[in-house]
C-alpha cells in the first residue's frame, strides 16, 4: 500500500522555445546589480564577498554532480571568502542568529577538494550572502533551520533561497505550476493512478515528495 505522495515524470517531449529571462524576477536582477557592474558586455566583480554555505557534510558530496560544489568552486575562482556550516551549527542566542562556522577553502581536485578551519561563533548576518543548500529530507530540522535563517534575514542577511519560500515551495510540487514546461507529471498517493500512469507512459521516474 502506498501511504505517501509520489511525483511521477513521463518521457520528455520536444521542448518548445521559451525565454529563460522571463523566469527571473525584478528583485533578483536588482540584487545582482548591487554586486556586479556591467563592463563591455562582461561582468566586472565589484567587491570580494563573504559567502556562507549551509550544506550536507562536505566529505559526503558526489563531486560528479553536486551543484553546491560547483558554486563553491566558482566563488573561489572569483576570490570570495567562504564559510561552511552544517544545519545543526545554526542557533539563536538572545534573539540573534549565529552559527558555528568553519573557514572553507575549496580546490578543483577530486583527491583534495576542501580544507576546513576551526569552527568559530559568528553572526550569520556578518556574511554578504548565505546559501542554504541542505538536501532533503524536508523534515522538522530543516524547518527549524529556516526559522533561524529567517532571523538572520531580519538582521540584514541575504539568504538564498528565501527561508519562507523554502518552506512554502516544495521543490517538486512547485514545478507543477509550470505545466507547459514539464514532461507529463502526476502527483498522487493512489496506487491505481500510479499503475495507470506507468502503463500509459512506460518509461517513468518516481520520486517521493520529501526526498531526492
Amino acid at each position: 500500500m502506498i501511504s505517501h505522495n509520489w511525483l511521477l515524470h513521463g518521457q520528455l517531449p520536444e521542448i518548445s522555445k521559451y525565454s529563460a529571462a522571463k523566469l527571473y524576477s525584478n528583485s533578483e536582477k536588482q540584487a545582482a546589480n548591487l554586486r556586479y557592474t556591467p563592463h563591455h558586455s562582461n561582468f566586472k566583480r565589484a567587491v570580494i564577498m563573504r559567502v556562507l554555505v549551509v550544506m550536507d557534510p562536505i566529505e559526503t558530496v558526489n563531486l560528479k554532480k553536486d551543484s553546491t560544489m560547483a558554486m563553491l568552486w566558482a566563488a573561489a575562482r572569483r576570490g570570495h571568502e567562504l564559510g561552511y556550516a552544517l544545519q545543526q551549527d545554526l542557533y539563536i542566542d538572545q534573539g540573534k542568529a549565529f552559527g558555528l562556522i568553519s573557514p572553507l577553502k575549496v580546490f578543483e581536485d577530486y583527491n583534495h577538494y576542501y580544507e576546513l578551519g576551526e569552527k568559530q561563533k559568528e553572526s550569520i548576518a556578518a556574511y554578504d550572502v548565505v546559501l542554504m543548500r541542505k538536501d532533503p529530507p524536508f523534515d522538522m530540522n530543516f524547518v527549524y533551520s529556516t526559522y533561524i535563517l529567517e532571523q538572520a534575514e531580519r538582521e540584514g542577511a541575504w539568504i538564498i533561497n528565501k527561508p519562507q519560500s523554502l518552506r512554502d515551495c516544495n521543490e517538486k510540487l512547485f514545478a507543477t505550476q509550470f505545466p507547459e514546461l514539464q514532461v507529463p507529471t502526476l502527483v498522487t498517493s493512489q496506487q491505481s493512478l500510479i499503475r495507470e500512469f506507468i502503463q500509459q507512459h512506460g518509461d517513468v521516474i518516481v520520486k517521493p515528495l520529501d526526498g531526492m
